[in-house]
């Protein structure tokens, strides 16, 4: 799941079980503004370098918030929430399992 030149968008409950590198990756070369993720259950795949749950790349003003991240016995992912300290700003990270 990728959020690119989205404003305002929210995921909120259900399981991503994505076939992408990262479960939900908000980014992808244009600046996301005001992305909420909530509620989701997110992991991984295992391919590729760094893997999270979450991975906030790029934007300004987004919440992650009361996620589940990884999978069962799953020992690959690196990050439940990843966020690019250079390229985001004002994000909220708080109370993920």
């Amino acid at each position: 799941v990728a959020a690119e030149s989205a404003k305002q968008v929210l995921f909120e409950g259900g399981e991503v079980a994505s076939s992408y590198q990262d479960g939900i990756y908000i980014g992808a070369g244009t600046v996301p503004e005001d992305i909420t993720v909530r509620g989701v259950w997110c992991y991984s795949n295992g391919t590729g370098g760094t893997y999270a749950g979450i991975y906030a790349a790029l934007g300004k003003r987004h919440t992650i918030t009361r996620n589940r991240l990884g999978g069962v016995s799953e020992s690959f992912q690196d990050n439940g929430v990843k966020v690019d300290g250079t390229s985001c700003t004002d994000v909220e990270v708080s109370y993920n399992h």
